[in-house]
């Protein structure tokens, strides 16, 4: 039996506030979309807990929508972060994808479809998903990766 329990999100602080605890919680993989908005992403806070997470967990597989040049001058330390986790991190590059993190094979957050370059303020988090659903979730974030193109960070 399962205990999903999803929360809904309207504005950028309560999205930081769940991002920060699904990430805290990570313990073995992370599976992340994103546009790498320089705004929710150069965040104090959203660095530290990204920097732990990313050193902690097992494997690391990111996506990221859009043009890399231009999130490589915007947020740096992200892309320096990656070469040092080189071994267990994994980075593509592909456009007009949803932006998911998905942490541990069991739970997540689905971004609403917004501009690129703008901080998704809708957003849904799920904790305790259940397997058909996640495997649905990934199923699509696989379908982005296998068309995305290697980035080499």
């Amino acid at each position: 039996m399962h205990n999903l329990k999803t929360i809904e999100m309207r504005d950028v602080e309560t999205t930081k506030q769940k991002v920060i605890g699904l990430l805290a919680q990570a313990k073995d993989e992370i599976l992340m979309s994103t546009g790498l908005n320089s705004d929710f992403y150069n965040d104090a806070k959203i660095k530290t807990t990204i920097t732990d997470a990313f050193r902690r967990v097992k494997k690391i597989r990111i996506i990221i929508d859009g043009d890399v040049d231009l999130r490589k001058t915007e947020t740096p330390w992200f892309f320096e972060l990656a070469k040092e986790l080189n071994q267990k991190l994994q980075m593509r590059q592909n456009k007009d994808i949803l932006h998911w993190l998905v942490v541990d094979n069991k739970n997540c957050r689905l971004e609403k479809v917004h501009q690129l370059g703008r901080v998704g303020t809708e957003n849904l988090v799920a904790y305790d998903v259940p397997l058909p659903v996640l495997e649905n979730i990934k199923d699509s974030y696989n379908k982005w990766w296998d068309e995305g193109k290697p980035i080499d960070p």
